[in-house]
């Protein structure tokens, strides 16, 4: 039994064992790659997908795998193709909650075909690895949407052609229309309308907006073709420059990732270079850098949706053959999958409603940090792709409350944060609901019916309504051409319902801001709206529209949002709304549309058109009460009533609305969008839905004034009378009188007592005669200044006897008061605002003057008869202090005492708001003095006037015509004022303070003090309410602390603000973009682009990091304090700061003054180091500072540089010291020393071309009148610099030629040279090439990047023109590095610090290109030679030097001469490298060489040696059979060009007597190398590339002799001998199959196996004699299958070395031996087995081939030199081949290199081995090749290797884990499994022992006493029969009774005593005694 048990376990471990082998046997087979090489991870790759296959592919994936795989089309093609699109995800039919979409597009140019074929591929294998359960195919399906769009253009598909490379015209490229879809887009820059985004759109581009906008995809790829490269948007740029502008988008840090993503798992694409041209660092780039591309896909992902799309670029060639696509496939399959994986990183949620939990659609959610936002889907969900950081999340929505939270996003992971909204507590009221019926008229049916086709522009493309408020939003667009079947619900508009017999009402969204992507803000839903209706007006039915849901008291402005359109009915006309058109006011009632950006009023049928833009008084005539159950009676006023609220049009683009009750609204029509879009759809009718019900109060309708539009009116009460509107907004009734002092004081103090919280009386010191000049703050915390809220006063009554603003002043203390709380206008100003009031600055004046008073002068002055406003300090006119008054005094310390903001003084006299300058340097009135804010002062003074209703006008005091332009004037323009208030506000302090003319009569009797309060209310509200637009913010430092009297500056306005005590600043600005700049001492200067919106201002916080400037010094300039000194140096200084550089640093500084012409008038400094004697042909660099006197910025970085040049050489800095050794520098500070005296410091720009013209450096003419630009021109003329900069202002940008408009083209010859060094100084400048110029802020035409000066059409005398139209070889830029011409001084150290690296980069730049000396073969330099660079002459000076500056990039230098060789030389030049191109030309004569014996030629090698060491060695083979040494010369140069790793070729002189002629090839090649290296950079650049090992011979007995003579007639011998002295064939014994031969090779043999087997040469060339062509293996006889690949690349390096030589080429001339291409086998010219060629292919790592170099081996000793002449060029030839093919390296999983791994090349049978770093090389043929690696102890690798030049090929191998050839695993369980068995089968033998032993053992022994127990005879027998049964016995015997003479007791094993068994094992024989 055991035994079977035993057997049983052993065959279940044994199967066991098995089963794990041959599961891992089955798991190693399915790595095998299938043989045919079109199918790749089981894809059939062999073939185009035209439409048809993909159709049936797509259904055939969906057939398959229902669940897995949808199709569907976005649309159709011009020529009706659907434009498929595959879906693919883990449950196909549902996307999961927050599960984001991803798209690829291919295909989208017709002929770039490549991208189109992936996605084919990628479809297949998502499916695929998703059946086989690959891991992360299914992780990726599991969690995203994938769409597939294999072709966007499948109708230039059909066209394109299967191998066109390049786009040419109807190749395919665009759709069947011709038009290119990729520029087909709606672009950015262009600011679309509405209906411009859809006009003129193909269909494929309309199907695919749809598809974007109606999705919310995530992330994106878009394929194409032509370059291989991934692009990142913008595509483009504002200017549309033609490319090196970068645009960046607020993501761009997480473009760039993706980019790189995708490139750097790309098997080529990293490198950048693959393509001719390309130059892409990491293979990625920003699109409008590459260049400009307008209409863009990738950027409409991203400004119209909400998703990220990247442009791929896949391949060089458009539409390569299909047989190259398994490699692209192999290229591009991880990239495509890790490029999808990253739609998973950043943030997602879900936004719902915080009370009902209904997802939100159409929120707009945001991170702080970055300036774009996307939109939550119908689902509420919202993904936004984020880089690894901190953020705050921001949800903002109309009608609900921001919401925000802080994340944290880690790598390449997503955050779920979900958020909820909580709803404004307005959108709770629907209780205060009235309704407004507009009119319109629409298109007929009929007419709206053209619009279902894209192309229909027979009518006006849509139909709209637009609702625009306050906040900008960014959102998505769908057009109704395109609109998708469902209709999504939109949270806002719930209540739409259809447009009887027209359409239903759609709401869609349009984005606000497509290119600054402004942030929403926060709760900024103003009341203001306005409701606009573009129609093409058509004869017949009008169109209602209902709205609904507005509330406000009576004569309120209508506010409207989307939630109140209602319905729309149609109706007969009738007339609705007055409007008072800016100054005119229409007589008759119409309806108000915009038509082309005019107003349009219809009246009846007839159509009128005005300059205006909104609708205009719509408003309730009762207040809103909750009475009733049916919608309230809709009233509009009549022409005939009282015009108690009106419209104007501002000239700056905006709109004021107000009404009686003083709200005013202002609306500005933004020209990047509107906020929502309601259209209509044309597709369905339906019909007219009844009114919705709501409740509320009728409005009253006095029959004078108003009359019914609507047919029914429901439950009415009635209400109190209105109030008059002088009362409206006071809960007290106001008192319209004059209020003399104590009744002054008594109201102040009384409105104090009543609201303690909201109001403080205080007093800014007396008036002469001792009254207190009382001031009341209204603020929600009186007393506190509130970080961040801005402070407002008003000043009145300063002349005494102009009183109105004394009176309204103190109305509006009550008015904001009574309304805090109940007002909504008012309640945000006091809550957001501190206001002053100070409602008399003149009390005594006020108390003697009289009411009544129009005109006159009675109390105008103070008590001392002083005009307080001709008594402030003026900035023109001195005036004495003593003179000031207590009035103004006061005045002055209350400003400088309160961060005031803005201000207005209220005069009387005139009606007119009056900005400064009051004064002007003439002090003459009607001269225009404008101040630096001249445009913010005019919008404020519009604020105020457009909100009066008489102002704007500028018809005051019965004026007969317009005498105030907009109600506005500049004061000086007026009527010039010195020591005015107004211009010392703005002098002094950060507050911008006008003065308002309130009315012509001064001092008006107080029963018109009513209607001045009506006129003035709203004025002085939306005056106030510009308090809080601009700019503001916090300035703190990086611990959160505030900065207080730090600097804010604006680019461009020469004014400055500081910041208050809590850090915070507040900058009044105009709409648009700014450059804001803050400075603070001790801190880093810090500037931000700023976009001003219209309507508030935008909050930008600045945090200032501690600005260790002297950390920063000792850093980066040599502790060099002279330099961070920030002022100008005049003229004087500047001379005395050169002269000091020169004392300091003699060795390298030269102080050029008064020595010769030039140096008279313009002085230089030069900066290197001396050259003593000999060649000097260093760079020569100019760098001028001051060619322009009011742009002195170039001189102060000129001389600051020149002392880091100088200090840096004293401190032994390598960069200085190497630079000021291969350099000359000349540093030119000024030229136009006149105009800097003159200049205007603060100047920005020019005010016109001739300014600039008149300046020297304007002055360059051809005819130069000009005696310092002639100087000028002189110096460049003698220096003759390689390369000039000139260092400009007016910009941040750099310049080059052409500059004169007038010449044509603008493009130079040296344009490439022009851009390298352009970017070189703009590439290391930190804002220079940003997408967009700081400079922007100051005037959009400002230039920007990279641009020729003929662009900017200015500069047409420059010394940049001149110089490169007159004076040879000589390139000049310009750097244009200030905005402003004459900046701060300030500023200084922010310009050095900015431009330091830039001049250092530059001057770098300058090396870049090619330098050398042209000499002959005896060294001495031929300056007769004529050099040819990409065949452009370059000049040679006198010791025939040149240079010339190169791009990067391939070039040709040809050099040419008498008498000599022309050399032809290709070279490749590398940014910031000089290229070393010196050339020894070689005589057209022979050589005379003479054959050397052995001695000889040991003699000749070591004297070379000995000359050239550093470079050379000699080493011994061996030796020959009589002892000679086979010598060797190794020439490497890698000590000194520190390239570790380098090929090795060989070049060998022969094998015997018959190859004597190859032996004095090489020692003459020895001869040339050595001596022309750094002589020629041919020479150079083969000994950079390649070690050379030279062998004159490897059988120097056969050679040793030097031959004789031959006698006349004699002919050579031509018979091969390759025989050593012991007379054995050298050439037949390399390979030898006998084992006694091979024991006992010839030592020559033996010699020269064992080299080339330590060497490992990867070429190898052997010069034979007796024969004409190059010969390769095999010379035996041998199957020529092999022979692929490697026969390609032997007859290719042979052909060309036979080419090169000249050498016969298709038959021999020695034996007619047929060749091709001059190259055949070594056997068809002498066949025999053994070669020496034959070895080095099978048995080393080399390709060798034999060169026969003539019939005979042993020509004439005159017929050397010709024999060396002629092969000269192919031995070069052949040095170089061995970059021809693969090279690489061979590294572990760790990247530590590995050498002795075997590289294969499939279908060849040689191997490569990698050497000592881990490198190998391979020649190879271009094109494709299986690669396999292979080293012992690691997995093998194979790759497909696309062959190219310079390609280098990474292997990395993984450790081998197996054990006697089993995996690790296997071998261990199989281990373990033999050791259980042995285990098992060991117990199994115990277990059979121990029973064994036991049943021998059992039983009894005899006891220890002779005691017979056994005394009963009778039974003997049978105990005995037992005994011996027990025993085994066999015999059935009967035996006598035997008694034992001892006892017997149990064996140990009993259990117990009591169990004993008295048997005994065995019986004696014999008988017991007794």
């Amino acid at each position: 039994m055991e035994l079977v048990w035993c057997w049983n376990t052993l065959l279940l471990c044994l199967s066991f064992v098995v089963l794990i082998t041959r599961n891992n046997a089955l798991s190693s087979s399915q790595d095998i790659t299938n043989s045919d090489p079109s199918v790749v991870d089981g894809i059939n790759l062999s073939k185009y997908h035209h439409y048809e296959d993909i159709v049936n592919l797509a259904e055939t994936l969906h057939k398959n795998h229902p669940h897995l795989v949808q199709h569907y089309s976005v649309g159709k093609s011009i020529q009706g193709r659907d434009l498929l699109v595959i879906k693919i995800s883990e449950n196909v039919e549902t996307r999961g909650q927050t599960e984001p979409m991803f798209k690829y597009v291919a295909n989208m140019h017709g002929d770039e075909a490549v991208g189109r074929e992936l996605v084919v591929a990628l479809a297949q294998h998502l499916v695929k690895g998703y059946v086989d359960n690959n891991p992360r195919v299914v992780n990726l399906l599991n969690h995203t949407e994938i769409h597939l769009m294999p072709s966007m253009n499948p109708d230039g598909f059909e066209k394109a052609q299967e191998g066109t490379c390049d786009a040419f015209i109807a190749s395919g490229r665009e759709n069947a229309n011709g038009v290119d879809l990729n520029r087909n887009f709606p672009s950015q820059w262009n600011f679309p309308s509405e209906e411009e985004m859809y006009t003129n759109r193909e269909p494929e581009t309309l199907s695919v907006m749809a598809w974007i906008v109606n999705n919310p995809f995530v992330l994106s790829g878009n394929l194409h073709g032509g370059s291989v490269v991934a692009s990142y948007p913008f595509d483009d740029t504002s200017h549309h420059k033609e490319c090196c502008m970068e645009s960046k988008t607020p993501d761009n840090e997480l473009f760039r990732y993706l980019a790189t993503v995708y490139a750097s798992n790309h098997g080529t694409m990293a490198r950048g270079n693959l393509c001719p041209t390309d130059n892409f660092p990491g293979g990625i780039t920003n699109g409008a850098y590459w260049y400009d591309v307008a209409g863009g896909m990738q950027d409409f992902n991203y400004i119209y949706g909400s998703c990220a799309e990247v442009t791929f670029e896949l391949s060089c060639c458009k539409y390569p053959g299909a047989s190259d696509m398994p490699l692209e496939w192999i290229n591009n399959r991880e990239s495509l999958v890790a490029f999808m994986e990253m739609v998973h990183m950043g943030a997602k949620g879900v936004v719902t409603d915080a009370d009902t939990g209904e997802a939100l659609e159409g929120i707009f959610v945001s991170v702080e940090e970055l300036n774009y936002n996307v939109t939550t889907s119908r689902l509420g969900e919202y993904w936004r792709l984020l880089m690894p950081g901190i953020y705050t999340l921001v949800a903002r929505g109309y009608g609900y409350e921001t919401a925000s939270q802080k994340i944290n996003v880690a790598k390449e992971t997503v955050t779920r944060v979900d958020l909820k909204m909580k709803r404004h507590a307005q959108v709770h009221q629907p209780s205060k609901l009235r309704e407004v019926v507009i009119e319109s008229n629409p298109k007929t049916e009929k007419e709206i019916s053209h619009l279902g086709s894209p192309k229909g522009n027979t009518i006006l493309d849509l139909i709209n309504m637009e609702i625009v408020t306050d906040s900008l939003k960014r959102a998505t667009t769908k057009p109704y051409v395109i609109a998708s079947k469902k209709r999504s619900k939109e949270p806002e508009m719930s209540m739409i319902s259809p447009i009887s017999k027209v359409a239903p009402l759609k709401v869609h969204r349009v984005l606000s801001y497509p290119s600054s992507f402004a942030n929403v803000q926060p709760n900024n839903m103003s009341r203001a709206a306005r409701v606009i209706r573009k129609v093409k007006y058509l004869k017949g039915q009008q169109h209602n529209f209902d709205i609904v849901n507005v509330t406000g008291p009576r004569d309120s402005t209508v506010e409207l949002n989307s939630s109140h359109i209602m319905k729309s009915t149609t109706t007969t006309p009738r007339p609705l709304i007055s409007m008072i058109d800016g100054q005119t006011s229409t007589k008759s009632v119409g309806q108000h549309i915009t038509n082309g950006g005019k107003l349009t009023t219809m009246i009846g049928d007839r159509l009128t058109t005005k300059s205006s833009g909104h609708v205009s008084s719509l408003r309730n005539s009762q207040p809103t009460t909750k009475i009733g159950t049916q919608p309230t009676t809709v009233i509009a006023d009549e022409p005939s009533t009282v015009r108690y609220g009106h419209s104007t049009s501002m000239a700056d683009g905006q709109s004021s609305f107000q009404s009686s009750d003083g709200s005013s609204s202002r609306v500005t029509d933004f020209p990047n969008g509107v906020s929502l879009i309601a259209y209509i759809d044309s597709s369905t009718n339906g019909s007219s839905i009844s009114k919705t019900s709501t409740t509320e109060a009728p409005l009253e309708v006095p029959k004078t004034t108003t009359k019914n539009i609507t047919t029914t009116t429901t439950t009415t009460t009635t209400t109190p009378r209105p109030k008059r509107p002088e009362e409206e907004g006071f809960t007290s009734s106001p008192e319209f009188k004059y209020h003399h002092y104590p009744d002054l004081e008594v109201f102040m103090q009384k409105l104090e007592k009543k609201y303690p919280n909201l109001a403080r009386m205080y007093s800014i010191g007396t008036s002469v005669q001792g009254r207190e000049l009382y001031a009341l703050e209204i603020s929600d915390n009186p007393g506190i200044h509130e970080p961040g809220e801005p402070e407002f006063k008003y000043i009145g009554n300063m002349h005494g006897n102009e009183v109105v603003g004394r009176e309204t002043l103190l109305l509006l203390m009550q008015y904001l008061l009574e309304g805090y709380g109940s007002n909504e206008r008012t309640t945000k100003l006091v809550n957001n605002t501190r206001i002053h009031l100070m409602p008399t600055m003149n009390p005594d004046g006020f108390e003697i003057s009289n009411e009544g008073d129009h005109d006159g002068v009675v109390g105008r002055a103070n008590w001392n008869s002083v005009d307080l406003n001709r008594n402030f300090p003026d900035q023109y006119l001195a005036s004495q202090d003593s003179g000031r008054q207590p009035e103004t005094l006061a005045v002055m310390r209350w400003i400088k005492q309160y961060p005031f903001v803005l201000s207005a003084n209220l005069h009387g006299g005139s009606l007119v708001a009056n900005f400064p300058w009051d004064n002007n340097p003439q002090g003459r009135s009607g001269l225009y003095s404008k101040c630096p804010d001249d445009e913010v002062f005019k919008k404020l003074a519009k604020a105020y006037s457009f909100a009066h209703p008489r102002m704007p006008i500028g018809k005051p005091c019965n004026a007969g015509q317009v005498v105030f332009r907009d109600g506005i004037t500049n004061g000086a323009k007026w009527y010039s004022v010195s020591g005015g208030m107004q211009d010392w506000n703005y002098l002094n302090s950060n507050c911008f303070e006008i003065t308002v003319e309130m009315g012509c009569h001064k001092y008006p009797p107080s029963k018109d003090l009513a209607k001045y309060w009506i006129e003035n209310k709203n004025s002085l509200l939306a005056f106030m309410e510009q308090v809080h637009t601009g700019v503001k913010g916090f300035i703190l430092d990086v611990n959160g602390n505030p900065i207080s009297n730090a600097t804010i500056s604006v680019a461009g306005i020469d004014h400055d603000v500081i910041s208050a005590a809590d850090g915070d600043y507040w900058r009044l600005l105009v709409p648009g973009e700014h450059l804001v700049m803050v400075y603070a001492e001790g801190y880093e200067t810090r500037s931000q682009k700023v976009d001003v919106p219209h309507l508030w201002a935008v909050q930008v916080n600045f945090t200032l990091k501690n600005d260790d400037i002297s950390t920063w010094s000792l850093q980066e300039d040599f502790g060099l304090a002279e330099n961070l000194v920030n002022s100008y140096l005049n003229n004087s200084a500047l001379n005395e700061a050169m002269a000091d550089i020169e004392n300091k640093y003699k060795e390298v500084a030269e102080f050029l003054a008064n020595d010769n012409d030039w140096s008279m008038k313009v002085h230089a400094l030069r900066m290197g180091v001396e050259v003593g004697g000999g060649v000097d042909n260093r760079v020569r660099v100019m760098i001028f500072g001051g060619l322009y006197g009011s742009q002195p910025v170039g001189r102060e970085l000129v001389i600051r540089l020149a002392r880091h040049l100088g200090a840096g050489w004293a401190k032994k800095n390598r960069e200085m010291q190497k630079l000021l050794q291969t350099t000359q520098i000349f540093l030119v500070p000024a030229v136009d020393t006149k105009g800097f005296e003159v200049a205007e410091p603060g100047m920005c720009g020019y005010s016109k071309i001739s300014e600039l013209n008149s300046e020297v450096g304007g002055s360059f003419s051809p005819e130069i009148s000009n005696d310092i630009a002639a100087a000028t021109v002189n110096m460049v003329s003698q220096v003759k610099p390689h390369a000039i900069l000139s260092l400009e202002s007016g910009g941040i940008f750099m310049r080059f030629p052409h500059d004169d408009p007038s010449v044509s083209p603008p493009v130079t010859p040296d344009e490439g040279v022009f851009q390298f060094l352009t970017e070189a100084y703009a590439r290391a400048h930190p804002t220079m090439l940003e997408s967009e110029s700081p400079c922007l802020v100051l005037s959009k035409q400002t230039p920007s990047g990279i641009l020729h000066g003929q662009a900017i059409g200015v500069y047409k005398n420059s010394l940049l023109e001149y110089t490169y139209s007159n004076l040879k070889d000589i390139l000049m830029i310009a750097a244009h590095v200030s905005c402003c011409n004459y900046p701060a001084e300030r500023e200084l150290n922010t310009f050095w610090r900015q431009n330091k690296d830039s001049l250092l980069s530059f001057i770098h730049a300058a090396h870049q290109g090619v330098a050398g000396q042209v000499t002959d073969e005896q060294g001495h330099p031929l300056s007769s030679a004529k050099v040819q660079v990409d065949g452009k002459v370059v000049e040679l000076s006198d010791q025939a030097t040149f240079r010339k500056l190169l791009p990067t990039g391939s070039h040709t230098l040809e050099v040419t001469s008498s008498d000599t060789e022309n050399k032809t030389m290709d070279f490749v030049i590398e940014a910031h490298k000089e290229m070393p191109a010196s050339v020894t030309l070689d005589s057209v004569k022979d050589s005379v060489l003479m054959y050397h014996s052995y001695y000889g030629t040991e003699d000749n090698i070591r004297k070379l040696i000995s000359n050239f060491s550093r470079i050379s060695k000699l080493y011994s083979i061996g030796r020959s059979a009589m002892s000679r040494q086979i010598l060797a010369v190794e020439i490497d140069v890698g000590t000194e060009t520190q390239q570790i790793s380098r090929p090795s070729v060989a070049v060998i002189g022969g094998l015997g007597e018959s190859d004597r002629g190859g032996k004095e090839l090489v020692l003459q090649l020895m001869k040339y190398l050595l001596s022309r290296y750094n002589h020629d950079a041919a020479v150079n650049k083969i000994l950079q590339n390649a070690k050379v090992h030279l062998v004159p011979t490897l059988n120097p007995d056969g050679t040793a002799d030097v031959p004789k003579h031959r006698q006349n007639g004699a002919k050579c011998e031509t018979k091969i001998n390759t025989k050593n002295s012991n007379n054995i064939e050298l050439d037949s014994k390399f390979i030898v199959k006998d084992s006694d031969e091979e024991n006992s090779p010839p030592s020559e043999v033996s010699a020269a196996r064992k080299w080339m087997s330590d060497r490992k040469f990867t070429l190898a060339l052997v010069l034979r004699g007796g024969a004409q062509g190059v010969a390769v293996p095999y010379s035996a006889a041998h199957d020529s299958s092999f022979f692929s690949p490697d026969s390609k690349v032997f007859h290719l390096l042979g052909a060309s070395y036979s080419s090169a030589v000249g050498l016969p080429q298709d038959v021999s001339e020695c034996g007619n031996v047929k060749l091709v291409n001059g190259t055949t086998n070594d056997g068809v010219i002498n066949p025999h087995s053994g070669s020496l060629i034959d070895c080095f292919y099978e048995h080393s790592d080399t390709l060798a081939f034999n060169v026969y170099y003539g019939c005979c081996g042993t020509p004439e000793y005159k017929a050397l030199g010709h024999l060396w002449k002629k092969h000269k060029a192919g031995l070069l030839k052949f040095l170089t081949m061995s970059s021809v093919g693969a090279m690489g390296f061979v590294t572990d999983q760790y990247n530590a290199p590995l050498s002795g791994a075997r590289i294969n090349v499939e279908g060849s049978p040689h191997f490569v081995s990698s050497l000592d770093h881990g490198t190998w090389w391979r020649p190879l043929t271009p094109g494709v090749h299986t690669l396999t690696v292979q080293l012992d102890g690691y997995h093998g690798v194979t790759k497909l290797v696309q062959v190219v030049e310079g390609n280098t090929v990474m292997f990395k191998l993984k450790r081998d884990e197996r054990v006697m050839g089993l995996p690790r695993m296997v071998f261990i369980i199989l281990a373990g499994s033999v050791i259980l068995l042995l285990m098992i089968c060991c117990l199994c033998i115990a277990t059979v022992r121990s029973q064994n032993q036991r049943r021998k053992t059992y039983g009894f022994h005899q006891l220890n006493h002779s005691v017979d127990i056994f005394n009963d005879t009778s039974s003997a027998s049978e105990d005995e029969t037992a005994i011996n049964f027990l025993n085994g016995g066999t015999k059935n015997k009967i035996k006598k009774k035997r008694v034992s003479s001892q006892p017997y007791h149990d064996l140990v094993s009993s259990s117990s005593d009591d169990d004993e068994l008295f048997i005994k094992p065995s019986l004696s024989k014999k008988k017991s005694h007794r």
